[in-house]
């Protein structure tokens, strides 16, 4: 593990106050999450989490932000429930509409295609724990937690030793993508290589709805059917779109 100051300032602050329950805790997906809602929500669900993760602990733990959306926490053992509520408390679900638009150009010809679908958008925390007795064995004990938490399903404090083994999960916060692969409009099936066209991407992103020129080499990636876009109509949430 690549040294981390927060984490060790963490150790530190946390020595006095041992036996107790390490916990790590991430924001799930939260890059899919940025792209489709924008920066400006991931950093309020990282203020709302803190400022809530930090209530709960009070005097009796220390909670640290070790990373943008990572926290670890020493809490008393008999405040596992008040976790699992801080957990279900965050928990929330939106529906958008979410999809890729292309547009090509082809000499004085352009064509746009667009495919979009209505999906479910939601916003959980990672959450794993495990019981730290001393000092001695604190650091062995956050590298298991962080080597192990991508391994979590949202939404529940999970004992690091359940977990121990387990492939990892392939959770993520949206529902659903268009079922069809994004394509250019002209090059659709044929060899973009030698291609006399110009090709353009628009990114709509739902807080932004900013528009996105993109290269050939980009338009290749896309065709692989990675998702491209998220974007509200006028009468779905999120209201910022």
């Amino acid at each position: 593990m690549q040294p981390n100051a927060h984490i060790e300032q963490f150790k530190s602050d946390v020595a006095s106050k041992l036996p107790g329950l390490v916990v790590l805790m991430n924001l799930a997906d939260a890059k899919r999450r940025t792209c489709h809602l924008g920066y400006t929500v991931t950093d309020d669900d990282i203020e709302e989490f803190d400022t809530k993760l930090k209530s709960i602990a009070n005097n009796a733990g220390v909670v640290s932000r070790i990373s943008g959306v990572k926290w670890l926490a020493l809490l008393p053992f008999e405040q596992l429930p008040l976790l699992q509520q801080l957990l279900d408390g965050f928990q929330k679900q939106q529906v958008i509409q979410i999809g890729w638009s292309c547009t090509g150009l082809l000499n004085c010809d352009k064509s746009k295609v667009e495919r979009t679908v209505r999906a479910t958008i939601s916003r959980s925390i990672k959450c794993i724990y495990t019981t730290a007795k001393d000092a001695t064995a604190l650091s062995a004990v956050i590298e298991q937690l962080l080597a192990n938490c991508y391994k979590v399903e949202p939404g529940e404090p999970i004992e690091l030793s359940q977990i121990k083994g387990r492939e990892g999960e392939s959770w993520r916060c949206v529902s659903d993508y268009p079922s069809e692969d994004p394509f250019v409009p002209f090059v659709r099936g044929l060899d973009l290589i030698g291609m006399m066209a110009t090709i353009v991407f628009t990114l709509a992103v739902a807080a932004a709805k900013a528009a996105v020129p993109m290269s050939a080499s980009v338009a290749l990636k896309s065709l692989r059917g990675e998702p491209l876009t998220s974007k509200c109509s006028d009468n779905m949430t999120p209201s910022r779109c």
